[in-house]
């Protein structure tokens, strides 16, 4: 498998695959799949380490809200994603 494809998954047809935004790139994504998920398959990702919202290496802002855990937070359509901040939980 090459950076940025991935297999389909059974059942389930391409048209399913919505995109967001990742840096002002386009992510393609499932439909219940985590950002961290997504950004991992488009060879984009954060850092993602422990996978289940403990490590807070994941954080990311969305749509301008700073230390939301990538890993925690499902994709949806049209969302907008900045991976650089790494601010950890929010206060």
């Amino acid at each position: 498998m090459t950076a940025g494809t991935r297999r389909l998954p059974a059942g389930r047809v391409e048209e399913e695959r919505f995109t967001f935004l990742a840096d002002g790139v386009p992510v393609a994504a499932w439909p219940g799949e985590s950002i961290a998920a997504a950004l991992l398959a488009a060879a984009r990702s954060p850092a993602y380490f422990c996978g289940m919202g403990v490590c807070w290496q994941c954080t990311v802002a969305v749509d301008g809200e700073v230390g939301v855990r990538a890993c925690m937070t499902p994709a949806v359509p049209g969302m907008k994603v900045d991976t650089l901040p790494r601010r950890g939980p929010k206060a």
